[in-house]
């Protein structure tokens, strides 16, 4: 029987030293126990409030609060997640639906590489996934307080 061999590799960054680096290694095809290795949530959401997280009145981390439209893991209404103020952190923006793939105690922790990113570019992904555990009726995205650069760090920059 033939192996396949899948190495997945992004590499992101505007500086080259800051790249964040994804490394995962398959030698199957990618299945829908490796989208949720780990996962701790796994939804499609957007997001409708962020707030920073500080420490030594440094911005570290963002916290977002998602209206969850379709849920895998956990079938909640509103999840949190936490994403750090790094090159692997991720910035959403109000008006877009996301794939959700946290890891970790509350809040859960999203990055770059874990499957997190906008709904519309992940089919793969949600093929993977199959049907939902459930889902949240919505006509039309929520109300959001999400801007693209969240308030704290706009104001540590003036």
């Amino acid at each position: 029987m033939k192996q396949v061999l899948a190495i997945i590799l992004v590499v992101i960054a505007a500086d080259p030293a800051s790249a964040c680096e994804c490394i995962r290694v398959l030698t199957r095809p990618p299945a829908r126990e490796d989208v949720l290795r780990d996962a701790s949530v796994a939804f499609v959401g957007w997001p409708v409030a962020v707030t920073c997280v500080e420490e030594g009145g440094q911005v570290v981390a963002f916290d977002y609060v998602f209206e969850v439209a379709e849920a895998w893991l956990p079938s909640k209404k509103r999840v949190t997640v936490r994403t750090s103020f790094s090159t692997c952190g991720y910035l959403f923006e109000s008006d877009k639906r996301y794939l959700i793939i946290g890891s970790g105690d509350a809040p859960a922790t999203v990055t770059r590489c874990s499957n997190t990113g906008p709904a519309k570019d992940a089919t793969e992904t949600l093929t993977l996934l199959g049907e939902p555990l459930r889902r949240f009726r919505r006509a039309s995205p929520p109300r959001s307080t999400v801007t693209v650069i969240p308030a704290c760090i706009d104001s540590h920059v003036r």
